[in-house]
């Protein structure tokens, strides 16, 4: 478990950089950075924080030296820990980041950078990270380990030394993998590394009487300090191992030195590139000649030990000196993994060697050009030209290239300058030619070919990168296997990637495990996979980890997953966390997810933050999502950003997600972009969701593509998403195929559907198969459906399952839609559950019915709820259904509401309908409004009625709806006045008030049957209602309306409803005068609710107002 704390946060920094501390073997992650721990002023990372205006951040992490401390896990884990803390900061994942470890802590951060490749593909944080390096700080770190691992590993069983203590020993095999993955690390993402080295020794022994009795011993001698990266060197510090990292004063060396490394790493220069590295020797090398000076100017006052310490930094100076000069032979011997950790070779310098750096540097320009055109024609050519220059003169070469003028047009079209091309390439030649040495060209060629796979790699596409690499290996010859493996990573095709592993071949260079490795994460299935893992074996390479991770993510299901991982424990590969991860992101439910996790504890395993993560994803709702949450809590995970956004997911409406959110923030986790999408697909419409999106800015998170479509959804026409198109423009968001796919769906009709995907085609956005679905179902029938998939086609587009159903569901009888799903088999698209049920819909009788379920299930395609509610709506009577339903429970199918609303449906009576619903719920199925909705036409007397209701209520299923269809069902027994007092009767009983509109039905009826008094009764309270205006209108009962309703004003119980009821009624009729003196009188009444005055004003209004 790694922990990491913000300590400081630079407001005023222009570049947002960050400087993550991580401490070493016993460390702590405040205390190892102090020089007196009791005076927090000597906290000099703060120091740093202030003077170079970045944000400090320290990780603290179980790195015990004893058991009798505490636990530490092995160096592997303890990376992946780090990695994980720092990923988990949103902060750290987008601003330039420096790491600095002390002695183990120099390890943990090679193994936490390593994590970045292992699970890159899997884990987009990890790389996000890891592009955000800028630079690495070594102090005193043991890269090639410690002798005094050794005697700590001795005397393991009296100081219990925990695991990681092994992992220091030296030349541990461990150390050495962990320095050739960390060379391709700084290959892939190009940071800046720094090193320093302690020179003085830690004095252990005793005092007696005031004297030290004892030995200086050096915990991390000079060799093991160097990390061999990028031609980088170890700086000498005046300090012991534990004061190495200790500066007391802002003068300090090692204090300096990072801050002119912080500065170099903000000068924008490519890291890792050889002007830069020959600018830092050279930097370096003027420190140390100051430091050289000072120390000569007080030579004669330094005792005897400093004289030693002057003629150490006499021969560092020199030594820097000759390093300048072999910088790219270095790079290359180091880079090419082949050099041994532990017996680093004396570096044999040649002076031609300094001229070849610009020559590369010659190339890369001229060959750039060529490449970004992605003409592999001109590129070889030019590659030809600059190749014969290295044995013709000047005359010569230009007459190769006037020999085809295409060739020159294409090549002055690139501003490529063939004189310096040829130049380069000739100082090249001329250097490998003038090289006594057999070893110091191998070397040479090495330095190229590392070159390649630092340019191809910088390039980032495959096209691009491939024609760079022939027109390089053209004029040099010299191909590295790292620069093929990157080539292999880049092809994202397994063809392409076979074919680059026999020009390996070709090239005597055989594919190592990244090579087969990156094959393999190309296999599209298990059965390839395997092929690939057999190919492996017989050239002699054994599947590790990687491979096999690699084929347990092909898996499908649990079953299969865990054959797979029996079959790795049969090699002697225990699965890892990654192994137990990708079997636990199978599991379907959460009983299964806590099995496997169960497992994975029994082997030793602990499930982590993905485990955790997978296992939360599995959740159905919020409580059972923030209980995993208390667990992973209680397990030490703390939940991270990815965690909170699926809680976050769970959320049904925008107060319980702002609530989820606020709780974010409390745990110090800004909720990121896919928080804020996640909270603006809640909104329900636009106002709400521009609101959300203002929010988001003053967060300062700009609103993405997905913000944007989320909002664009909301739009209700054309007019309006078209709007929110030239917002996106004006923030310099692009509107993408979702976008335009968006606008596409509100189209009504095909040629308004037709004139969006012209425009899209104007904004160089070609429709995908989802616009030309879209637009095939705005097609009315069949015709008009085959001539938009014809067009599909002219556009290379064909069409997919969805299309074809389309096209399907146009059918109006069985042998259209035969003859439709014939064409799908033809076209190789299989009919899916959907075809079937479609043509099973067109079915007149169950006979036809269960024929076609028949072929569904001889075309392995079980029946699912849809099939079977279709089979179910053809029953005449209820035994024929539940018949039906039998059969269902016997295929495991379980009715769903719509299957019992459907038996429901073949109920005569109450009685009948009566003992569905106790079947239902016993089934645990509750009715709805729809379900009582149904019922509620069967009633025939007002008991009925009474009985139904208060059964129904305590299911809250007596809504506006079933009322209605209450109402509607007792308005012929009943008058108006029973009615009314009824419904208002049982409403009370039951605890709540009717919706006025649930009374429309009685007006519509009473006025349907001639009872036109009993309306009108109605009427008097609701005159509001659409049925109520409609009486009113009506000219053949208007005089007996306005009579009824004055009589009522004069001598009835409700004058008040009787004078809003006329105000109505001639609003009706357009009788200004008299609207305007019953309006009047109704307004006279006191204590009137607002919504009432609102009405009459609302009929005082102009025609055209109102």
């Amino acid at each position: 478990m790694a922990r990491i704390y913000n300590l400081y946060h630079a407001a005023d920094s222009m570049d947002g950089l960050s400087v993550v501390f991580v401490h070493g073997l016993g460390g702590h992650p405040i205390e190892t950075w102090m020089s007196n721990k009791s005076e927090v002023e000597t906290f000099w990372p703060m120091w740093l924080g202030i003077d170079a205006a970045c944000s400090i951040w320290t990780i603290e992490y179980d790195a015990a030296l004893s058991a009798w401390r505490g636990e530490a896990m092995p160096l592997p884990d303890q990376g992946l820990a780090v990695m994980e803390a720092l990923a988990s900061e949103p902060e750290l994942r987008s601003r330039p980041l420096v790491l600095i470890g002390h002695s183990l802590g120099g390890l943990v951060i090679k193994a936490a950078l390593c994590e970045a490749l292992t699970f890159g593909a899997e884990q987009r944080r990890f790389r996000d990270l890891a592009d955000q390096v800028r630079g690495v700080a070594f102090v005193a770190t043991p890269h090639s380990g410690s002798e005094l691992a050794k005697l700590a590993r001795v005397l393991r069983f009296l100081l219990r030394t925990n695991e990681q203590v092994g992992n220091m020993k030296s030349h541990d095999a461990h150390l050495r993998s962990l320095k050739r993955r960390f060379d391709d690390v700084c290959l892939s993402y190009q940071f800046r590394v720094k090193t320093y080295s302690e020179s003085r020794g830690v004095f252990i022994g005793v005092r007696i009487f005031g004297l030290r009795i004892g030995l200086p011993v050096t915990v991390v001698n000079a060799t093991s300090s160097e990390s061999h990266v990028n031609g980088s060197y170890a700086v000498p510090l005046p300090e012991d191992h534990f004061s190495a990292c200790k500066p007391t004063d802002r003068n300090a060396e090692l204090y300096c030195s990072l801050i002119d490394f912080l500065r170099e790493i903000r000068g924008n220069r490519q890291a890792g590139s050889m002007p830069s590295q020959i600018d830092s020797i050279r930097d370096d090398t003027k420190r140390t000649r100051v430091g050289l000076d000072r120390v000569e100017n007080k030579i004669d006052e330094l005792p005897r030990a400093v004289a030693k310490e002057f003629e150490r930094l006499v021969a560092t100076h020199e030594r820097l000196v000759a390093t300048q000069a072999a910088t790219l032979a270095a790079l290359a011997q180091q880079l090419d993994g082949r050099l041994v950790a532990d017996r680093p070779q004396p570096v044999v310098v040649s002076p031609s060697l300094a001229d070849i750096a610009p020559s590369i540097v010659r190339i890369s320009q001229a060959a750039d050009e060529v490449a970004r055109t992605g003409d592999r024609r001109a590129a070889i050519l030019t590659a030809e030209v600059a190749r014969q220059s290295q044995h013709r003169d000047i005359a010569e070469v230009r007459a190769v290239a006037e020999a085809d003028s295409q060739l020159l047009q294409q090549i002055a079209g690139y501003k490529i300058d063939v004189g310096d091309f040829r130049g380069a390439i000739s100082d090249l030649s001329e250097a490998l030619r003038g090289t006594g040495e057999r070893d110091e060209r191998r070397r040479i060629r090495r330095g190229l070919g590392y070159a390649l796979a630092m340019e191809i790699r910088r390039i980032g596409t495959y096209r691009e990168a491939r024609l760079y690499f022939d027109m390089v290996v053209h004029c040099a010859g010299t191909p590295s296997r790292l620069a093929f493996n990157v080539l292999v990573h880049l092809s994202n095709d397994a063809g392409v990637a076979r074919a680059i592993m026999g020009e390996m071949r070709a090239a005597n260079i055989e594919p190592d495990i990244y090579s087969w490795n990156t094959l393999l994460a190309l296999a599209s299935d298990i059965s390839a996979a395997r092929a690939i893992m057999g190919e492996m074996r017989a050239a002699k390479i054994e599947p590790d980890i990687y491979s096999w991770t690699t084929l347990l993510a092909l898996a499908s299901d649990i079953p299969a997953a865990r054959a797979i991982l029996g079959e790795m424990r049969a090699a002697k590969i225990e699965p890892n966390i990654v192994s137990w991860n990708t079997l636990l992101a199978l599991a379907s439910d959460i009983s299964a997810a806590r099995a496997i996790m169960g497992e994975m504890r029994a082997a030793k395993i602990e499930p982590d933050i993905y485990s955790w993560t997978t296992l939360l994803a599995l959740a159905s709702d919020i409580p059972a999502a923030r209980a995993i949450m208390g667990e992973m809590r209680s397990a030490n995970i703390e939940p991270d950003i990815y965690s909170w956004n699926t809680l976050l997911a769970l959320a049904s409406d925008i107060s319980a997600a702002r609530a989820i959110m606020g709780e974010m923030r409390a745990a110090k986790i800004e909720p990121d972009i896919y928080s804020w999408t996640t909270l603006l697909a809640l909104a329900s419409d636009i106002p709400a969701a521009r609101a959300i999106m203002g929010e988001m800015r003053a967060a300062k998170i700009e609103p993405d593509i997905y913000s944007w479509t989320t909002l664009l959804a909301l739009a209700s026409d054309i007019p309006a998403a078209r709007a929110i198109m030239g917002e996106m423009r004006s923030a310099k968001v692009e509107p993408n195929i979702v976008s335009w796919n968006t606008l596409l769906a509100l189209a009504s009709d095909i040629p308004a559907a037709r004139a969006i995907m012209g425009e899209m085609r104007s904004a160089k956005v070609e429709p995908n198969i989802v616009s030309w679905n879209t637009l095939l179902a705005l097609a009315s029938d069949i015709s008009a459906a085959r001539v938009i998939m014809g067009e599909m086609r002219a556009a290379n587009i064909e069409p997919d399952i969805y299309s074809w159903n389309t096209l399907l569901a146009l059918a109006s009888d069985i042998p259209a839609a035969r003859a439709i799903m014939g064409e799908m088999r033809s076209a190789k698209v299989e009919p899916n559950i959907v075809s079937w049920n479609t043509l099973l819909a067109l079915a007149s009788d169950i006979s036809a019915a269960r024929a076609i379920m028949g072929e569904m299930r001889s075309a392995k395609i079980e029946p699912n709820i849809v099939s079977w509610t279709t089979l179910l709506a053809l029953a005449s009577d209820i035994p024929t259904a539940r018949a039906i339903m039998g059969e269902m429970r016997s295929a495991k199918v379980e009715p769903n509401i719509v299957s019992w609303t459907t038996l429901l449906a073949l109920a005569s009576d109450i009685s009948a309908a009566r003992a569905i619903l106790d079947e239902m719920e016993e089934a645990r199925f509750l009715p709805n409004e729809v379900v009582a909705t149904t019922v509620a036409r069967l009633i025939s007397s007002l008991d009925e009625a009474a009985d139904l209701t208060r059964y129904l209520h305590r299911f809250r299923v007596v809504g506006p709806g079933y009322l209605q269809a209450v109402v509607s069902r007792i308005t012929p027994l009943l008058s108006a006045e029973v009615l009314l007092n009824w419904v208002y009767g049982i409403t009370k009983e039951l605890g709540f008030s009717p919706a006025t509109q649930v009374f429309g039905p009685a007006i519509a009826g009473y006025r349907r049957q001639g009872r036109i008094e009993d309306a009108l009764r109605i009427v008097l309270p609701f005159p509001h209602l659409p049925a109520a205006q409609a009486l009113l209108k009506d000219a053949r009962t208007q005089r007996q309306a306005e009579a009824w309703l004055l009589n009522q004003f004069e001598a009835g119980p409700e004058p008040f409803n009787a004078s809003l009821a006329l105000a109505y009624f001639y609003w009706s009729r357009g009788d200004r005068e008299k609207l305007e003196i019953w309006a009047d009188i109704s307004l006279s009444y006191p204590n009137q609710h607002p919504k009432r005055i609102a009405s009459i004003q609302k009929l005082l209004r102009p025609p055209a107002a109102a």
